[in-house]
């Protein structure tokens, strides 16, 4: 084993690590969600604060200039990779530009933006917002960033996802012990 006060370079075995190497040894991931393009040509995550993209075949993450996103996902075309990011004191969705290489802010709503999820034609993306007290169901055209509420019980209603032909959002809406749950489409 070679030390951290070995001044001469030495070989070593694969496996073998410096005291410095070892102790200075951290994940890139973060308890990310790795998400796959939808061409299989890159792998996005975020972790140490950043985003980061991967080719499937191995190498180095690439850094996006991108700080403090969450919750990576792909457009099904695979042109964005939409994520949460602050933007000031509350979580915002924002969007990179795959071909641009890019980033710009898609809301605006000023409130805590949790799960989001692709329509299956990546015309819009829903959501939900506690932008009015409680969270609320809403989506968001792409790349305009129309906003549209959907729900306004003052239930938690959480985890939009789209129906296979884009043309309604199914939801969850639970009491605020999140022990009552249903599942309700808009």
């Amino acid at each position: 084993w070679a030390t951290a006060t070995d001044t001469e370079p030495q070989e070593r075995a694969p496996g073998e690590f410096t005291l410095e190497e070892l102790v200075n040894v951290s994940s890139t991931v973060e308890g990310s969600v790795p998400r796959w393009a939808p061409d299989g040509s890159a792998i996005a995550f975020t972790g140490r604060g950043r985003l980061w993209t991967i080719s499937p075949d191995g190498g180095s993450p690439q850094a996006l200039p991108v700080e403090g996103a969450s919750q990576p996902q792909y457009s099904p075309d695979g042109r964005w990779l939409a994520y949460i990011a602050r933007d000031g004191d509350h979580p915002e969705i924002w969007l990179w530009s795959v071909a641009d290489r890019e980033a710009r802010r898609l809301t605006r709503l000023g409130s805590r933006i949790e799960a989001f999820s692709w329509s299956p034609g990546g015309q819009k993306i829903a959501f939900h917002s506690w932008r009015y007290g409680s969270p609320d169901v809403f989506t968001v055209d792409v790349p305009d960033g129309t906003i549209r509420r959907l729900t306004s019980d003052p239930l938690y209603e959480v985890y939009p996802t789209f129906t296979s032909d884009s043309r309604q959002v199914l939801f969850v809406r639970m009491d605020d012990r999140w022990v009552d749950h249903d599942i309700y489409v808009v």
